[in-house]
């Protein structure tokens, strides 16, 4: 049982993401025209936002609020082609707009579902929730997504952390039970701790 509504949106629309072929990474700005960020921050330093000239469109057709309380804060886009990339927010201003990236694989999801940690959803600081992904070769991987808690002054801070537990597993199930059984750390498919979400198919009451 939720504790808390899990705050989520499926309603699709349009967006435009720009590449950075340093970092290998997918950018996308939702600021508003006035607040546009003019540096994007990223681990290899600041980039001139107007360097950046490889730009797409693509559809933001899932976000979920899983740490913040005015933006949702993991995006899941697709492309012209049907796939999926990931989007994790890296900063923001609120209801001004917020900067997110992809991973380095970008658009190379078929499947993502989500399992929400409903005992520490927007309670407990810093909850873990975790996120499975089938790529395009069929190949599944387990990410923990967080907020981290240790905020490095002067240094480049992420707002959402993913950490990559497990890949290239020919299964979910194969990575779920690895992570239940081999790394003895817990069972997502607990109904009673976790609530399931897969964001190609979200149920009609998020």
């Amino acid at each position: 049982m939720n504790s808390k509504p899990i705050i989520a949106n499926h309603e699709p629309y349009k967006e435009t993401v720009v590449f950075n072929p340093v970092a290998k990474h997918w950018y996308l700005d939702t600021h508003s025209s006035d607040f546009k960020l003019k540096r994007y921050p990223t681990k290899h330093g600041e980039v001139d936002s107007d360097s950046l000239t490889q730009k797409m469109e693509a559809t933001l057709f899932f976000s979920i609020n899983i740490e913040h309380f005015t933006s949702y804060d993991v995006l899941f886009l697709r492309d012209n082609l049907g796939r999926i990339a990931v989007f994790t927010m890296v900063s923001t201003d609120s209801e001004f707009g917020s900067f997110y990236r992809s991973d380095h694989k970008g658009f190379c999801y078929k499947n993502a579902h989500l399992y929400i940690d409903t005992r520490g959803y927007h309670q407990m600081m810093g909850a873990k929730h975790y996120l499975t992904t089938e790529d395009l070769s069929g190949k599944w991987s387990l990410i923990c997504i967080y907020k981290p808690q240790d905020y490095v002054p002067g240094a480049y801070n992420e707002f959402t952390a993913r950490v990559l537990i497990a890949k290239n597993f020919s299964s979910e199930k194969g990575v779920l039970d690895h992570f239940k059984d081999v790394l003895k750390v817990c069972d997502l498919r607990n109904t009673e701790r976790f609530t399931f979400i897969d964001v190609c198919n979200p149920p009609d009451n998020l």
